[in-house]
């Protein structure tokens, strides 16, 4: 990772995983260049008390944070002790849907063409991991009940 660093020579470094940030922030002070993290979520309602503490650590030494909600946010300053709440930075999670429409509009078949999908089939992306916290189950529930309203 460090040989990585010194090679690509960044301007800062952003982790998105908590369990591999102590590595990269250590390379980051000792090379001198801002680290942060970003959290996706709420870290501190899931997992265990080892784990909300990793994520406590790397936040209280991380130079910038970044939540993907304002409720995620809050949740960091109800509990990481001390946290300077100036280095706390919210960026929703977004799709500019102007630009996402057009594109789908002008790829859509291609796409569908490519994996056998026909055009009149509904598609649901979920761009997410499969994880029990998430509620995927909910969402399959609701399909698999509103089946008749997909199939029209």
């Amino acid at each position: 990772l460090k040989k990585i660093i010194k090679e690509f020579n960044p301007d800062i470094i952003n982790s998105h995983t908590f369990y591999l940030s102590n590595e990269a922030i250590d390379i980051a002070k000792e090379m001198n260049i801002p680290f942060g993290i970003t959290l996706h979520g709420d870290q501190f309602a899931i997992g265990d008390e080892k784990r909300q503490s990793i994520v406590a650590g790397l936040v209280n030494v991380s130079d910038f944070v970044i939540s993907v909600s304002e409720n995620g946010r809050q949740s960091i300053i109800k509990n990481v002790k001390n946290i300077k709440k100036d280095k706390l930075f919210v960026i929703n999670n977004g799709v500019n849907f102007e630009s996402f429409n057009e594109m789908v509009r002008k790829n859509n078949s291609i796409n569908r063409n490519e994996l056998g999908i026909n055009l009149q089939d509904v598609v649901i992306l979920v761009p997410t991991r499969i994880a029990s916290y998430k509620g995927l189950n909910f969402l399959v529930d609701s399909i698999v009940k509103n089946k008749s309203f997909i199939e029209k």
